[in-house]
């Protein structure tokens, strides 16, 4: 009984790797760099990266994508109206986007990717009504604002995320909301890079 049982979850796996390494492979073809890995679950997951010129409709390949947990896209080129590409991925873990372009406009489609455990806005333009956006993500631990254009005072809402782990913020962030947000968040380990 035990060995059918074993032999049933191995074939199950077998088959979810197997669909995970076929959504890669497609999503290769369109000009991501994806792998399948069992590092972090043993059941799979896809990694994908993207650090050529993005082009319009591209990243709406990703969409329903079961098994996508990583997202990295660097590259100047990468706009607002691209990441509201992004829908549906109820497995990202991590997303990196690192692009000037990039306002407060792009927390609105990331902003609905409750999943999130670990962002990365490296780049983007910021206010607080942005901020106001991150500062909902209820799972999210690791926060990386560092080279981003924020002002001290758009970055109170962070105070309200007691969920954080790491909390990357500009080299530029005053000593005033340093404080403050050490204060609000003494769990927290809080640089400015």
């Amino acid at each position: 009984m035990l060995t059918s049982l074993v032999l049933g979850l191995s074939l199950q796996i077998s088959k979810r790797i197997a669909l995970l390494e076929n959504s890669a492979r497609k999503l290769n073809e369109v000009g991501f760099n994806c792998q399948v890995s069992t590092v972090d679950d043993p059941q799979g997951e896809i990694w994908c990266e993207l650090s050529t010129q993005p082009k319009k409709g591209m990243l709406a390949h990703l969409n329903h994508i079961r098994g996508l947990t990583s997202l990295r896209v660097f590259h100047d080129s990468l706009t607002d109206m691209m990441v509201f590409e992004l829908k549906n991925l109820p497995d990202l873990t991590l997303l990196v986007l690192m692009s000037k372009q990039l306002t407060d406009q792009c927390t609105v489609p990331v902003s609905k990717l409750t999943g999130l455990k670990k962002l990365d806005l490296n780049k983007a333009k910021l206010s607080r009504q942005g901020i106001k956006r991150i500062a909902d993500l209820k799972k999210l631990e690791r926060l990386y604002l560092y080279n981003s254009q924020i002002k001290d005072e758009d970055l109170k809402p962070l105070g309200q995320m007691s969920q954080l782990k790491v909390l990357s913020l500009p080299k530029n962030v005053g000593d005033a909301i340093m404080s403050d947000l050490l204060n609000a968040l003494p769990n927290t380990k809080i640089t400015r890079d």
